[in-house]
């Protein structure tokens, strides 16, 4: 067990005595980066030094594990920091080089047609599927919320929106719709 006394001073160095090098290469095989890597380790060390020096902090029980466990944490938020810079394009070739996700203006008009004819075909629904579709699917409401509100069990809930979702599913494809979560640029309906 680690304490708040002059032993901790004691205890660290011959935790990174030992396990110093164990550590790093972790670090460093991480973060892909020597150079960090050892930055990452040596901060690791200043905050679990600091941390051991306090008075109001309890004690650690397992010193060994803690200094892993802290300097696996630096190193996954280094690495969460380090993904959410963004990444500078060098030059226009490179900006070129970069595929574009949008879709094209014949995928964007198929999906629009979609969207019209699912708007239709919603309409066309039973009024008890319709309703607790747009509720639990567009609107988000928790299925015990809508079994409330509508007078209804939780298992209604689920098996009507199970019916209407198979009702759209049917209709989409009887026009044509048949994968509107994977379209390509080249994709139509069937007439």
């Amino acid at each position: 067990m680690v304490t708040t006394d002059s032993r901790d001073s004691d205890l660290l160095t011959d935790l990174v005595q030992r396990y110093g090098a164990q550590i790093e290469g972790l670090v460093r095989q991480m973060v892909h980066d020597g150079d960090i890597a050892k930055h990452i380790v040596q901060e690791t060390y200043i905050k679990v030094f600091r941390r051991f020096g306090r008075a109001s902090t309890p004690p650690v029980l397992y010193a060994k594990a803690y200094l892993f466990d802290a300097a696996m944490t630096n190193a996954i938020l280094y690495l969460k920091r380090s993904r959410s810079l963004p990444e500078l394009v060098l030059n226009a070739g490179e900006a070129e080089a970069v595929p574009d996700d949008a879709p094209g203006p014949q995928k964007i008009a198929l999906l629009e047609d979609a969207l019209a004819q699912l708007g239709e075909i919603l309409e066309d629904l039973p009024e008890k599927q319709r309703r607790v579709f747009e509720l639990r699917q567009i609107n988000g409401t928790p299925r015990r919320q809508i079994a409330q509100q509508l007078g209804m069990s939780e298992k209604s809930v689920t098996n009507l929106t199970t019916r209407a979702l198979a009702n759209l599913r049917e209709r989409l494809s009887e026009r044509g719709f048949d994968s509107l979560l994977d379209l390509d640029d080249d994709v139509r309906p069937r007439k």
